[in-house]
């Protein structure tokens, strides 16, 4: 597997972790936050909703990564915007810890772990947005090729395919390709 096949699975672990940074050492330290003038009855409940969709984006990566029907720009569409949903997640992310650093030494844990969060989110949502526009590839390194029925019955070769994936295995094996450019004959 070359590195676009390991992005989805990457941004679907680190989503997965900020989710239980966030539930096991952010969420308890708000809680038990003794800063004058804190509201954690306010503060826990954005948490639980940060979590929620962290877990939604981690599903949404992995169900991207093991897919392959429903069409590349539909899931290419929901792969980005769900990167977009995970970086401002971490952005989100920050303000809270910008916001707990004036809360003095008793929430120092919650703000690293705060802080371990926004990476990780950040990361993720990068790595969703660049999954959604690089191509797959084959196991020879080549880009798939993608055939289309003209209008008379031929298969003639799409816009992104390139003469040199023209050749390859798969269509050598199901069809007899021509020497003309574009013309292959079944």
């Amino acid at each position: 597997m070359h590195w676009p096949g390991r992005l989805l699975p990457f941004a679907a672990v680190a989503t997965l972790a900020t989710a239980a940074i966030l539930a096991t050492s952010v969420i308890p330290s708000v809680l038990a936050d003794t800063f004058p003038g804190a509201m954690p009855e306010r503060a826990v409940p954005a948490f639980w909703v940060n979590v929620i969709l962290n877990l939604l984006v981690a599903a949404q990566a992995f169900g991207s990564s093991r897919r392959r029907a429903g069409g590349p720009t539909r899931r290419r569409g929901w792969t980005a915007a769900a990167g977009v949903v995970a970086a401002l997640l971490g952005l989100a992310l920050i303000d809270a810890a910008i916001a707990f650093a004036e809360h003095g030494p008793t929430m120092q844990g919650a703000i690293v772990a705060l802080w371990v969060s926004v990476c990780l989110d950040l990361a993720a949502g990068v790595a969703m947005i660049v999954s959604a526009f690089v191509r797959r590839t084959t196991s020879l390194g080549r880009t798939r090729c993608r055939r289309r029925l003209t209008f008379a019955g031929r298969a003639t070769r799409s816009s992104v395919c390139s003469l040199r994936s023209l050749y390859c295995a798969r269509l050598q094996r199901r069809f007899s390709v021509s020497r003309t450019p574009g013309r292959i004959r079944s």
